[in-house]
């Protein structure tokens, strides 16, 4: 690939990059479909954000909540929790209503806010068997039909009751969808309660509307209805006294978004996952991919390496023998020898001196003699360097 190519292709990388970058973060925190339902973020008809914003401008101080419920307390504030519904919330566990009395009892009010309607779609099952009792150490199948335990009755003296609510505007053949399933519009409402809690506030049939107790320092406060807070009926139909009583008593008011699933996390990975940014894991692996394959394959078939042809080398004194051997013939060996012994007496004065008929006469010998009689001399020159002995001498 080009120079040009290669930069062509880069900057496309990164053109691509910003584009995914714009719509996963910028896009995705103003549009409203990324937000659940009641949180005062949602700028949807059934979230908060209109409620919180007009708090702003009359200059009530308002803040929200990422992070966990218990962090809360000590908090001399009035927190908005915003949402759980009023018919699921009985069955929670009673770790969950303690935290609610242990940031009350710190000096807060809490103030939790139901959804009271809820679509219910019901199967009408045939007429049951009947069961006869299981024997001795058989489960009992009736016994997993048990309603769960009323943890809001149990802790705090409170009962609910539902009410199937009847629509004029849609006929009775639309409540039965098929003939074994029925649409049911519940609206749920608090029956009973115990004297600690006190109704501050009722709807139009007299039934209360906020139950509100103290604990410790501060109050929880039970709002069956979560609906009027909403977008949607803030536009349609405000009720400022409604809305009002989230307004009286301590200040500020706090919107917990935490246990809606708007939580700050700490990691790189929990903030991927807020902000829906999982393909990037996908495109780290891709990568890594990449790498190993650059590394493992080669697009250029792989030169073959010739075989080791070369010579193995020898000591200095083969060297030297095979030189000679090439340079010098065998007759004249003995020669050249002699010269070389007379040659060097003018850089070795202990080498002694040769005179021509000595020379004549050591050149005249046979290989074997003259190899002898080399070394005698060279012996006998080291013992004695100022005596000069002729070859045959020795």
């Amino acid at each position: 690939m080009s120079r040009g190519g290669a930069v062509a292709a880069a900057l496309a990388l990164l053109l691509l990059f910003g584009v995914v970058v714009f719509e996963s973060v910028v896009r995705r925190a103003e549009n409203y479909s990324y937000y659940p339902d009641y949180s005062s973020l949602n700028n949807e008809d059934t979230g908060l954000k209109a409620y919180y914003e007009t708090l702003v401008r009359l200059g009530v101080s308002v803040s929200r909540n990422y992070r966990p419920f218990l962090k809360l307390e000590g908090q001399k504030a009035t927190l908005v929790y915003a949402g759980p519904n009023l018919g699921d919330f009985r069955s929670r566990s009673e770790k969950d209503l303690e935290q609610f009395e242990r940031v009350a009892q710190g000096g807060a009010r809490v103030l939790i806010l139901f959804q009271t309607r809820e679509i219910r779609y019901e199967k009408i099952a045939p007429p049951k068997p009947e069961i006869k009792p299981p024997g001795k150490g058989l489960p009992n199948p009736q016994d997993e039909m048990k309603p769960r335990t009323d943890v809001m009755r149990k802790r705090w003296g409170v009962e609910e009751t539902e009410t199937v609510v009847t629509n004029a505007k849609r006929p009775a053949s639309a409540e039965a969808l098929t003939a074994s399933v029925v649409r049911r519009d519940v609206l749920w409402r608090f029956a009973k309660w115990d004297p600690q809690w006190k109704p501050v506030l009722s709807d139009g049939d007299g039934k209360p509307l906020l139950l509100e107790r103290s604990f410790g320092q501060g109050s929880i406060g039970l709002f069956a209805a979560v609906e009027p807070f909403t977008n949607y009926q803030l536009l349609t139909k405000p009720d400022s006294a409604l809305l009002a009583v989230t307004m009286t008593g301590r200040h500020p008011l706090i919107f917990d978004e935490a246990h809606l699933g708007v939580a700050e996390i700490d990691t790189i990975a929990g903030l991927g996952r807020q902000h829906h940014l999982e393909w990037i894991l996908l495109g780290f692996l891709a990568l890594a991919a990449l790498y190993v394959w650059r590394n493992a394959v080669s697009f250029i078939p792989p030169l073959r390496r010739a075989a080791d042809q070369g010579v193995k080398g020898r000591d200095a004194h083969s060297a030297l023998s095979s030189l000679l051997a090439q340079s010098v013939g065998r007759d004249q060996l003995l020669k050249v020898i002699a010269a070389e012994w007379k040659h060097s007496q003018r850089y070795v004065p202990n080498a002694g001196h040769l005179g021509e008929t000595e020379l004549e006469h050591f050149a005249a010998m046979s290989v074997p003699e003259a190899s002898e009689a080399y070394l005698s001399l060279v012996r006998k020159r080291s013992v004695d360097p100022d005596r000069t002995a002729s070859p045959g001498a020795l």
